[in-house]
């Protein structure tokens, strides 16, 4: 019996030991979290703190007179320096896009995760975002340490341009968007000629200064660049309503007002000529040609 007893009590202590060593040895290791948030501090600081080597020296061979292409050398590898030091590309994000492609925003900024990020070029990037047909303009923000961020914002399409049997889009600017289907903006109007999108924005507002009638135009068209042909209507019951050159506000507004008075359009009309001032040329189906003209009292003859 005392045998096993003495046994047993030098079992317990040796396992005791072996607890107190195992306690010790835990106690004495450093944090891993601490480790890792010191770890990132130094690294992220020597990268700020390489950045910063990098740009003065570049701008102290800059004013010494140094050749260009010891400058760029010096830039190329002050770039892969700061990449080694942690200051490279992990994030984008982007703002404001809703329909153009992502696929040609990322190849616009012209980097893969892991470039040094300040390796990319800011401007470039910009102007490529702005070459794409859905973009208006962009910024480019650099944010260190690891993330690229992109604002766009996108153009706004106000007509379909019809163009030697293509469709394209065009916004508020006169830019023409292409597009390979215009189907989801049916409901747009239809400009047609060469020129017509530069002078999409002044005949939209024109037509505005009269909603209601402005609201049956379907397609115009851009005659020699100099005037425009309004088409109404569905192209089984199309009327052609012919605007002169000069003034065509003026002519807009007298044909609406004589819509409203006379509805004019509800005879089997299909061309309406306003070209000469003051004079009312009115073609219908029948080729019968009917021509009034106002006296400046207002009285027509």
């Amino acid at each position: 019996m005392r045998r096993l007893i003495g046994k047993t009590d030098k079992a317990n202590k040796a396992r005791e030991t072996t607890r107190a060593e195992a306690h010790r040895a835990r106690k004495s290791r450093p944090p891993k979290k601490q480790l890792g948030l010191r770890g990132w501090l130094l690294r992220g600081g020597f990268g700020i703190v390489a950045a910063g080597v990098v740009s003065g020296g570049l701008a102290l061979a800059w004013q010494q007179g140094y050749p260009q292409q010891v400058v760029d050398r010096l830039h190329l590898a002050g770039v892969n320096l700061t990449g080694s030091a942690g200051l490279t590309l992990r994030r984008v994000t982007v703002e404001g896009r809703l329909r153009t492609p992502r696929a040609d925003v990322f190849a616009a900024l012209g980097a893969t995760q892991g470039d040094p990020i300040l390796g990319i070029d800011i401007d470039q990037a910009r102007a490529r975002l702005e070459s794409i047909d859905w973009v208006r303009s962009a910024v480019v923000e650099r944010r260190l340490p690891d993330l690229i961020h992109i604002q766009i914002a996108e153009r706004s399409p106000v007509a379909i341009w019809q163009n030697r049997g293509r469709f394209s889009l065009v916004d508020t600017d006169g830019h023409v968007i292409n597009r390979q289907d215009v189907g989801g903006w049916s409901h747009l109007p239809i400009v047609v000629g060469d020129g017509a999108p530069e002078r999409t924005r002044d005949l939209l507002a024109m037509l505005a200064t009269e909603n209601r009638m402005a609201e049956r135009v379907r397609a115009a068209v851009l005659v020699s660049g100099r005037r425009w042909n309004l088409h109404i209507g569905d192209p089984s019951s199309d009327v052609e309503i012919r605007l002169p050159e000069t003034d065509p506000d003026k002519a807009w507004a007298w044909f609406a007002s004589l819509q409203r008075d006379h509805n004019i359009l509800a005879r089997d009309v299909r061309i309406v000529d306003l070209r000469t001032p003051d004079r009312l040329v009115v073609r219908l189906a029948s080729d019968v040609v009917e021509e009034t003209q106002v006296l400046k009292g207002g009285e027509d003859t």
